[in-house]
C-alpha cells in the first residue's frame, strides 16, 4: 500500500507506521487486487518468531485499513477490500497468536486481541454499510477464536465463547432477514456477507480454548457446560451442523486431564467418555488415551484399577473389529505410569510383564510398540517405589539390561538408540537408597562413578544431579555402617569440590546436608559421630549466615544431631541435646520457622536422657513431657506428646540405677504416674512396648515382695491382657522379674502350674495378643515400622 509517485490517482496524507503514507495507491498497482490484498498473509508466513509474526499481521491488517480508506475517500470499486483481503488480515493475526515458541507468550496474547479489534471493524463496516465485504462469516470469527485459543491468553476461554456469541448473533440476524425477505437498505448489507454458522468446528473452538486453560478457575466445567449445550442443541433440533464428534468429547476430555482434579477429574473424563459412547461416538485411541493420562495422574486409590480396565476395554474393542481404538505405545506407557506410581511389588511384576510384552510385539512386526526410554523408565521406577526387600535388585538388573541393549550389536538401530539416561540412572540409586542389602551403599556410590564417566565420555544425558548424589548420601546414611559418615562427607565433599570447578549444578542443599548428618548419626561411631555431625550442622548455619539460602538448616538437620548424640553414648550427651533443642528454639522464635522444634526434637531429647548416666534423669524426662504439653495446650501444636514420649519417659524409668531408697521411689512415682496419664490423656494409648517398660521399671525399682505388685502392677497386666498387648517384652518381664503368686495369678487360665516356666507367647489366648505387632527378630524392618512401635526411641538396633 506504499509506492505513489507523481501520476498517482489517489493520495492521502496522513502518514502511516512505517514512515509511507496511509494509502497511495495507483490504478497500475490496483491491476492485480489479489496479490496485493493478500500481501500481508505472505508476510506473516515468512515471520521468524512471535514478535515478528506479529509485526507483520499489523502491516497487513494496515494495507486492508489503507485501502478502505482510499475506498471510502474515492469510490473506487478497485480499491475496496474484499472477503479475502480481511481474511488474509486475520489468518496473519492468527497465525501471530498460534506460534509455537518457547519465549513469552504477550505477544501471542496481543495478536488474539488486536485480530478481535479487527473483527470489531469489520462488523462495525457492515454496520455502516460502508463494506459489504467486511461483514464477518463463520470462517472470520473461526480464525479470530483459534486465535484467543492457542495464544495462552489467560482468559483465552471466555473470549474465544464471547466471540462464538457474536457469531450466533450473527448467524440469527442472517436468518431473520432471510425470513422477512426485506430489501432495504438495511436488511440488504447482509445479503451478500458469507453465512454464518455456529456448526461443530467453531464449538470445538471453544472447548479447545477452555481446556488449553488447565486449572484455571472453573476452565474445565466451561468447557463441559459448552459440550452440554451441543448435545440439547442437537437433541432438539437434529442438527447435523452441531452435532458433537470425536473432537468435542474429547476436548472436554482432554481439559479434565489438564485440570488436574486428581480422582473426581478422572471420574468425570471417564464418564464424558461413556456419554461419548452412549451418543453412538464411536472413541478413537486419542480419547481412550486422554482418560488414562487423567487416572495415572490422579493418584486416587482407584487410579490402577481403573487404568487397567479402560486398557482391556481398549483391547476388546479393536479385537472386535475397531481399527481407531488400538493401544498404542502412549497407551501401554501411561499404563506403566499408573502402575509405577501404585508402589507395590504386584504392579511392579506386572509393568514389567507389560515391557516384555512390548518386546515381543516389536519383534513380530509391530514397530510402534517398541518399547522407548519412558518405557523402561517407568519400569524401573517401578520397580524402585516397591517397598520389597528385592525392589532395587530388580530395578538394578533393568538398568543393566537396558545398558546391554544399547551395546548389543544384533540389536536393531532403534533398539541401541534407547539410551539409559539420568532418569534411569537416579529411580535405581533411589531404590538402593531405600534398601537393606548389605552392598547397596556401594553399588550406588558405583553407579554415580559410572554416570560421572559416561559425563566425561560426552554423554550429558546421563549427567548426574544434586539428587543423585544426595540419593548417594543417604544410602550410606541408612547403611548404618562403620565409616558410612566418613563416605556420606567424602560425596558430600565431591559436590562442592565439582560446584566450585564450574558446575553450579552440583552445589550440596539442604537435603544432602542432612543425608550426611544422618549419615554420621547413624554410623555407631559414638562421639566421632556425633562430633561430625554438629560439625556439619555448623557449616549449614554459617553458609546460611553468609546468604546461601538453599542449605538453610531445617528441623530435621537439628533433630540428625539431637539423635546422633542420643546415640553416641558419651556422658556429655544429655547436655548437647538439650543445648541444641534449646538453640532450635531461639531461632525459631527469632523468624526461622523451619527450625522449629517438633515432638521428634523433644523424644529424641527424652531419649538421650534416658540412656544417660544422670542421677534423677526419670524426673528430668518428666519435665520435658510437662513441657511439651504445656506447649502443646498453649497452642503449640507441633510439640504434642504421643505414645513413643511416653514410653521414653517409661525407658528412663527402667534404667535408673540407684541403691538409694528414696531415688527408687521418686523414679517408680514417675513411671506410675506416666502410664496413668497416657491411659487417661487423649494422646494415646499405651502400647505392648509401653506396658513392657513399664514392668521392667517396677523390676528394676520394686522388690518382689513389695506389695505395689498387686495394688498397682496387677491391674496394669489384667488391662494390658484386655487390650491385647501382651507381647514378647511383657512375657519376658512377668517370667523374670514379676514375683512368683503374681506370674502364676496371671497364667493360670492358660497353663499348668508345673509348666508355667515354659509358657510362649503362641501358648497365649489370641485376644491377649491380638494388637501386637512384632517379629521375634527385628532385623529388616524398616525404621518407620521401628519408630511407630517405639524401639527407636528406647535405643535399640534394627538388627
Amino acid at each position: 500500500a506504499g509506492g505513489g509517485g507523481a501520476d498517482a490517482s489517489v493520495s492521502a496524507t496522513k502518514p502511516n507506521s512505517y514512515g509511507a503514507p496511509a494509502a497511495l495507491v495507483t490504478a497500475d498497482q490496483m491491476q492485480n487486487g489479489n496479490e496485493k490484498r493478500t500481501a500481508g498473509s505472505s508476510a506473516a508466513s515468512q515471520s521468524s518468531g512471535p514478535s515478528q509474526a506479529l509485526a507483520a499481521a499489523r502491516r497487513a491488517a494496515e494495507v486492508v485499513r489503507s485501502l478502505q480508506a482510499a475506498y471510502e475517500t474515492t469510490g473506487n470499486e478497485a480499491l475496496r477490500p474484499n472477503s479475502h483481503s480481511f481474511l488474509a488480515a486475520l489468518g496473519a493475526f492468527t497465525r501471530a497468536a498460534c506460534f509455537t515458541s518457547t519465549s513469552s507468550s504477550s505477544d501471542q496474547a496481543t495478536a488474539a486481541k488486536e485480530a478481535e479489534g479487527l473483527i470489531h471493524w469489520m462488523e462495525d463496516l457492515a454496520e455502516a454499510c460502508k463494506n459489504e465485504d467486511a461483514a464477518p462469516g463463520t470462517v472470520a470469527y473461526s480464525l479470530v477464536m483459534n486465535a484467543y485459543a492457542k495464544s495462552g491468553h489467560r482468559d483465552a476461554g471466555r473470549k474465544a465463547e464471547t466471540i462464538f456469541r457474536s457469531l450466533e448473533s450473527a448467524s440469527l440476524r442472517e436468518s431473520a432477514s432471510a425470513l422477512e425477505g426485506s430489501s432495504d437498505e438495511g436488511n440488504g448489507r447482509w445479503s451478500r456477507r458469507a453465512r454464518s454458522t455456529a456448526n461443530t468446528f467453531c464449538y470445538n473452538i471453544v472447548i479447545n480454548a477452555y481446556s488449553r486453560q488447565g486449572r484455571r478457575g472453573g476452565a474445565v466445567d466451561s468447557a463441559e457446560r459448552i459440550l452440554t449445550e451441543m448435545e440439547n442443541r442437537y437433541n432438539a433440533t437434529l442438527d447435523e451442523l452441531a452435532k458433537p464428534d470425536v473432537v468435542s468429547y474429547s476436548s472436554v476430555i482432554n481439559a479434565w486431564a489438564r485440570a488436574n482434579r486428581k480422582g473426581y477429574g478422572a471420574q468425570r473424563a471417564e464418564n464424558i467418555l461413556n456419554r461419548m459412547e452412549a451418543a453412538g461416538i464411536v472413541p478413537n485411541t486419542i480419547t481412550f488415551n486422554s482418560v488414562l493420562k487423567c487416572w495415572a495422574k490422579s493418584r486416587d486409590s482407584r487410579a490402577l484399577f481403573r487404568a487397567e480396565a479402560l486398557f482391556r476395554r481398549m483391547e476388546r474393542l479393536h479385537e472386535e473389529g475397531n481399527a481407531d481404538v488400538q493401544p498404542d505405545r502412549i497407551t501401554f506407557n501411561t499404563l506403566l505410569h499408573t502402575l509405577a506410581n501404585a508402589g507395590k511389588a504386584q504392579t511392579a511384576q506386572r509393568a514389567e510383564f507389560i515391557l516384555d510384552r512390548m518386546e515381543s510385539m516389536a519383534e513380530e512386526g509391530n514397530s510402534e510398540l517398541a518399547p522407548n526410554l519412558f518405557t523402561w523408565n517407568s519400569c524401573i521406577e517401578a520397580w524402585s517405589k516397591a517397598n520389597v526387600s528385592y525392589s532395587a535388585d530388580r530395578a538394578y538388573s533393568l538398568l543393566r539390561r537396558l545398558i546391554a541393549l544399547q551395546q548389543d550389536r544384533k540389536a536393531t538401530k532403534r533398539d541401541r538408540s534407547v539410551r539409559a539416561d539420568r532418569m534411569s540412572y537416579n529411580s535405581v540409586i533411589f531404590a538402593l537408597s531405600r534398601s537393606t542389602a548389605p552392598d547397596a551403599a556401594v553399588r550406588a556410590e558405583q553407579l554415580l562413578g559410572l554416570m560421572e564417566r559416561e559425563e566425561a565420555q560426552g554423554n550429558p544425558d546421563v549427567r548426574p544431579d544434586v539428587y543423585s548424589y544426595s540419593s548417594v548420601i543417604s544410602a550410606w546414611s541408612r547403611s548404618r555402617k562403620q565409616g558410612a559418615g566418613k563416605r556420606a562427607e567424602l560425596i558430600l565433599e565431591r559436590m562442592e569440590q565439582r560446584s566450585k570447578a564450574g558446575m553450579p549444578r552440583l552445589k550440596p542443599n539442604f537435603v544432602s546436608y542432612n543425608s550426611a548428618i544422618d549419615a554420621w548419626a547413624k554410623s555407631g561411631e559414638g562421639t566421632l559421630g556425633a562430633r561430625r555431625a554438629e560439625q556439619l550442622l555448623r557449616r549449614m548455619e554459617n553458609l546460611y549466615a553468609e546468604g546461601d539460602e538453599s542449605v538453610k538448616p531445617t528441623a530435621n538437620s537439628y533433630n540428625a544431631v539431637i539423635s546422633a548424640w542420643a546415640r553416641s553414648g558419651t556422658r556429655c550427651a544429655y547436655w548437647k541435646a538439650e543445648e541444641l533443642v534449646n538453640r532450635m528454639w531461639e531461632r525459631y522464635e527469632s523468624g526461622e520457622s523451619d527450625v522449629r522444634p517438633d515432638h521428634c526434637s523433644f523424644n529424641t531429647l527424652i531419649n538421650a536422657i534416658s540412656k544417660s548416666q544422670r542421677e534423677g534423669k526419670a524426673e528430668k524426662a518428666l519435665r520435658v513431657l510437662r513441657r511439651m504439653d504445656k506447649l502443646y495446650q498453649g497452642g503449640y501444636k507441633y510439640a504434642r506428646p504421643n505414645e513413643m514420649t511416653y514410653t521414653s519417659v517409661l525407658n528412663s524409668c527402667a534404667f535408673t540405677f540407684v541403691e538409694d531408697d528414696l531415688s527408687k521411689r521418686k523414679a517408680l512415682d514417675v513411671a506410675i504416674f506416666t502410664l496413668e496419664e497416657l491411659q487417661e490423656s487423649h494422646y494415646g494409648n499405651p502400647n505392648h512396648v509401653t506396658y513392657g517398660m513399664f514392668l521392667k521399671a517396677c523390676a528394676n525399682l520394686m522388690s518382689t515382695d513389695d506389695d505395689r505388685w498387686r495394688r498397682v502392677v496387677e491391674p496394669v497386666i489384667l488391662q494390658c491382657r484386655r487390650d491385647g498387648y501382651v507381647g514378647e517384652l511383657v512375657l519376658k518381664q512377668l517370667q523374670d522379674a514379676a514375683p512368683e503368686h503374681l506370674y502364676r495369678n496371671i497364667l493360670e487360665e492358660v497353663a499348668d502350674r508345673d509348666k508355667m516356666t515354659l509358657v510362649k507367647l503362641s501358648d497365649l489366648p489370641e485376644e491377649w495378643r491380638c494388637n501386637v505387632h512384632e517379629k521375634r527378630s527385628w532385623k529388616g524392618r524398616s525404621g518407620r515400622e521401628l519408630k511407630r512401635q517405639g524401639v527407636l526411641a528406647l535405643g535399640r538396633t534394627e538388627t
